[in-house]
């Protein structure tokens, strides 16, 4: 859920690029959960969460017209957590490469970006501490565009940047979808 207090509510996605973009992602990571809803329950699970948009994106569903396989686009998740998937998912990350593969049309064809703790043990920063990741390392060793970088580094944009860098080298010469 979007804060209501942010300027696209109640769009379910930013879209840009555009003016505002940059202060309307702010305003979301500020306030991530609309007023009196939700808790960080401490049951994180991204892989499920790429799972569920991919299901989402059929005709008349929440997500139409946010990603189609035939359009010239690389489809690219952003993952930042100070957890691993919980083991209660049902979900892994083979499995959810795999289904990343038939979505896209190739693994050549999207991108992840995880922020999270670094093995062993995690870490503490300045957002806070973070355990290992380990399942999301795991996922992002899986495929060529798969990034992963702590959470605990002061400056968060560095990483990013650095990662969407390499993912604007590989969307000039997209793969045809298989």
């Amino acid at each position: 859920m979007f804060s209501t207090d942010c300027p696209s509510y109640p769009a379910r996605w930013i879209e840009g690029p555009a003016a505002g973009v940059s202060a309307d992602f702010a305003c979301y990571a500020e306030n991530p959960i609309t007023p009196g809803g939700g808790s960080d329950c401490g049951k994180e699970m991204p892989l499920r969460a790429i799972e569920m948009f991919g299901d989402k994106l059929a005709a008349g569903e929440d997500n139409d017209g946010f990603y189609n396989v035939l359009d010239n686009s690389m489809l690219v998740f952003v993952i930042i957590t100070d957890e691993s998937e919980d083991p209660l998912s049902v979900t892994n990350a083979a499995s959810t490469k795999a289904y990343l593969d038939n979505l896209a049309g190739g693994e050549g064809r999207y991108g992840v970006i995880a922020l999270a703790g670094p093995g062993p043990s995690g870490c503490s920063g300045s957002f806070g501490s973070a355990g290992y990741a380990q399942e999301l390392e795991a996922f992002t060793d899986l495929m060529p565009n798969g990034y992963f970088n702590t959470i605990c580094t002061p400056d968060l944009y560095l990483s990013v940047q650095e990662a969407l860098q390499d993912m604007v080298a590989v969307c000039e010469q997209l793969p045809i979808p298989q």
